[in-house]
């Protein structure tokens, strides 16, 4: 037989046997521990669930902040090359002036790609 693996421990909380709750009435001192344990339960449960839906919300709002700075870089460029090249104003450039951003995208990052810029300079 193969021993256990120590390091993955799993805990399970069980629900009570129907017949401990007749003898939880009949002794009122057990009763108000089981009531204090069944609080503390509840305390923990919420506490666990307000901590995962706060990690999601956080993740939501980096991925959100961190697009909208990624498409604030993409216009800025975008206008640059407008000024400069008038004909790029044009609608039917869009995919040249997407190319022409990604070739500018600072180096510090990896760039967009050239559908995800065409998008957003249609939807400016």
């Amino acid at each position: 037989m193969k021993p256990r693996d120590k390091t993955k421990v799993t805990i399970e909380e069980v629900a009570p046997d129907p017949d401990q709750f007749e003898q939880l009435i009949k002794d009122p001192i057990k009763l108000r521990a089981a009531f204090r344990q069944s609080i503390k339960h509840a305390e923990r449960r919420l506490k666990l669930k307000q901590n995962r839906r706060r990690g999601v919300e956080k993740a939501l709002n980096e991925k959100a902040a961190k697009k909208k700075r990624r498409k604030s870089i993409a216009i800025g460029i975008a206008n640059q090359l407008r000024q400069k090249e008038p004909r790029l104003r044009l609608s039917r450039t869009t995919d040249q002036l997407a190319e022409r951003i990604r070739t500018l995208w600072p180096k510090e990052e990896s760039p967009p790609s050239r559908r995800t810029i065409h998008r957003w300079l249609v939807e400016k």
